[in-house]
C-alpha cells in the first residue's frame, strides 16, 4: 500500500518552490565640472583656507562616499579653458586619484597680484593667460563627452524618463562666469541630463570690487541659479562648511540608487526520490513474498 501511495504521488509530479529576492540598482552617469579659475584661490570666508582647498575636500569626500556604487563618472575642470582630468570610469579609486592629483586652480602667475589680500592659495598651476571663468566651455566639454563616450542605453532611458535622473552634471563654481552659459544648459534636457549647481561662497561685494558693478560676472551669477532650475536641475548655496555638509547629504539622497526588488522563483521537481522509494518498496515486497512462498513449499 505504501509503495502504491509513493508511486501515485510520484506520477503527480510534485515540486517545491524556492524564492530569492535581489535588490536592483541602476548605473548612473555623472560628470563633475569644477571651477579652477583664479577667484577660487580667494579666501573662503571665516576660514584660513582658499575656496579651492575647501571645494577639493568636499569633492573628494562626496566621491569617496559613492566609490562602491555603479556610477560611470568623469571629471572636468575649467577656468578660461576646460580640461578633461578623468574620462568616464567605474573605478572609484582611479577617479579619486585623478581628482586628488589634479589642479585646484589654473591661473596666470601674475593674477594673484590683482587680488591683494584675497588670493591666498600658494600652490597652484601657473598657466599663461589662464584664470578666467568660462563655465560655458566646461559645459560644452561635458556635453561632447556624453555624446561621444556616454552609455547609449543610459542615454536613451534618461531621455525617455528624465525623472530617473540617471544622467547629470554637478557644477561647482563661485558663479563669476564671464559669458552666459544658458545655450549650453538648454542642451542638457535634450540628452536627459540633469544639472546640479553648487554656488561656492557667493561674494557679490568682492566680485564688484574685482570686476566692476556692470561686469557680466556680477549679472550672470544670479541668473545662473535661475537657469539651472529652469532646465530641470537644483541649485545650492555653499556659504560655509556646515552648508557644504548639508549639500553633500542632499546629493547623496538625489543620487541614491534607483531600482526595485526582483524575485526569482525556482521550481524544483521531487518526483524522482519518491519514484525510487516506490520501486524499492515494490522490490522489497516482492522479495518478501518470494521468501514466504519458498518457506511454505519447504514446510
Amino acid at each position: 500500500a505504501s509503495a502504491s501511495g509513493l508511486f501515485l504521488t510520484a506520477i503527480a509530479d510534485p515540486y517545491t518552490v524556492q524564492s530569492h529576492q535581489a535588490q536592483l540598482g541602476e548605473s548612473r552617469e555623472i560628470i563633475y565640472i569644477k571651477d579652477t579659475s583664479a577667484s577660487m584661490g580667494w579666501r573662503y570666508k571665516t576660514t584660513g583656507k582658499s575656496r579651492a582647498e575647501i571645494v577639493q575636500d568636499f569633492v573628494l569626500q562626496l566621491i569617496a562616499a559613492r566609490k562602491n556604487t555603479k556610477d560611470r563618472a568623469a571629471y572636468i575642470v575649467f577656468a578660461s579653458f576646460p580640461y578633461l582630468i578623468s574620462d568616464f570610469t567605474m573605478d572609484g579609486d582611479s577617479l579619486l586619484f585623478q581628482i586628488a592629483t589634479g589642479p585646484i586652480v589654473t591661473a596666470d602667475e601674475s593674477l594673484p597680484q590683482a587680488y591683494p589680500g584675497k588670493f591666498i592659495l600658494k600652490d597652484f598651476d601657473k598657466i599663461p593667460f589662464e584664470g578666467g571663468t568660462n563655465l560655458y566651455l566646461g559645459l560644452e566639454a561635458a556635453i561632447k563627452l556624453f555624446d561621444t563616450k556616454g552609455d547609449k542605453k543610459i542615454g536613451e532611458e534618461a531621455k525617455k524618463n528624465p525623472s530617473l535622473k540617471r544622467r547629470s552634471v554637478l557644477i561647482i563654481t563661485d558663479g563669476a562666469s564671464e559669458r552666459d552659459p544658458e545655450s549650453q544648459l538648454k542642451e542638457l534636457p535634450k540628452r536627459g541630463i540633469v544639472p546640479y549647481l553648487i554656488f561656492v561662497d557667493p561674494d557679490r561685494e568682492g566680485e564688484i570690487k574685482a570686476h566692476g558693478e556692470n561686469a557680466p560676472q556680477i549679472k550672470l551669477a544670479g541668473e545662473l541659479l535661475k537657469q539651472v532650475r529652469r532646465y530641470g536641475g537644483e541649485s545650492f548655496l555653499a556659504t560655509d562648511r556646515a552648508s557644504l555638509d548639508k549639500i553633500r547629504g542632499r546629493l547623496d539622497r538625489l543620487y541614491s540608487s534607483v531600482g526595485g526588488v526582483k524575485t526569482h522563483t525556482i521550481e524544483q521537481h521531487i518526483y524522482r526520490p519518491l519514484l525510487i522509494a516506490a520501486v524499492i518498496h515494490c522490490a522489497l515486497g516482492l522479495a518478501l513474498r518470494l521468501m514466504l512462498y519458498r518457506y511454505h513449499l519447504i514446510a
